[in-house]
């Protein structure tokens, strides 16, 4: 192998080792931020819940009105 590839890999290990302590160090930021994301478009999926219709040869079918329909 040449020293310049010996060199990128070294570069490259270094650089990983960065990015996991960077990764360490901000993990719990990182951690609060995704918690509140998925609070957040929980609520909004509660919030704008609405039949999905399925397209069908002529027209839509609802699901939840055919479910309620059989049962």
């Amino acid at each position: 192998m040449c020293a310049d590839t010996q060199r990128l890999f070294e570069q490259a290990a270094e650089q990983a080792k960065r990015n996991r302590a960077a990764y360490a160090r901000e993990s719990e930021l990182h951690q609060s931020a995704l918690s509140r994301l998925t609070e957040q478009i929980r609520n909004c999926m509660l919030i704008h819940q609405q039949p999905e219709g399925i397209l069908a040869r002529a027209g839509r079918l609802i699901q939840d009105e055919i479910r309620e329909l059989s049962l």
